[in-house]
């Protein structure tokens, strides 16, 4: 997993295009039939959860115009049906004027080889915009 955390980010952001804009921030996985990847002991679900609400945290702190919603905030699944689960995250998002969606993740390779972010990005052109 890669995640850039800067201590200074009033150094280099203008908050005044902020104000009022909303981020929807989803920890991936939760509750006891989605728990993700695990590895060395730990499940992607536990690290999601983690990861998201500091990031909620250093929002709230460093970008105090924006408005900061959390999918979840503690370790339930939103559906016990995983493609119903996955399409509720979105839809939470929407339903609240999102204007950026992050879904956290932390895959789990196994070896010693594969490393390196992924980031996938949703086109609003319609390509990738499902029926």
């Amino acid at each position: 997993m890669l995640l850039f955390i800067f201590d200074r980010v009033d150094a280099f952001i203008n908050e005044a295009p902020l104000l009022g804009k909303v981020i929807y921030l989803d920890a991936g996985h939760g509750g006891p039939s989605r728990p993700g990847a695990a590895y060395g002991g730990k499940t992607e679900k536990e690290l999601n959860l983690k990861v998201t609400l500091k990031v909620k945290e250093l929002l709230n702190k460093k970008m105090p115009n924006l408005t900061v919603h959390l999918t979840r905030s503690s370790d339930v699944e939103l559906h016990t049906n995983k493609v119903s689960d996955n399409l509720q995250r979105p839809k939470m998002a929407n339903e609240k004027g999102a204007d950026l969606f992050v879904s956290i993740h932390a895959n789990a390779a196994g070896d010693n080889v594969t490393s390196g972010a992924e980031v996938i990005v949703l086109s609003l052109d319609g390509k990738t915009q499902g029926q």
